[in-house]
């Protein structure tokens, strides 16, 4: 959500008007009653805090998040079948 004036090429956020939602109003409660945040943030935190597996466990050379991956070799052979 941008205000207008924070849209565009002499933003100090960078905000592309492209892509950037503009709302006139930024009024909380509005907003929250508009977009139905409240609803969201509580499917969202439900479904946060339960499952942290690592899916897919397959890996590829080209990932560049090899040095930080959390996918063992046990879980390779587990995906693997074997």
């Amino acid at each position: 959500m941008w205000q207008s004036d924070h849209v565009g090429k002499g933003s100090a956020f960078k905000a592309d008007a492209r892509g950037a939602h503009k709302e006139e109003t930024l009024d909380g409660d509005s907003l929250m009653e508009k977009y139905e945040l409240k609803e969201k943030v509580k499917y969202l935190w439900n479904g946060i805090g339960h499952d942290y597996s690592v899916i897919p466990q397959k890996c590829y050379d080209s990932c560049s998040f090899k040095s930080i991956c959390r996918v063992t070799d046990e879980l390779k052979e587990e995906a693997e079948g074997g």
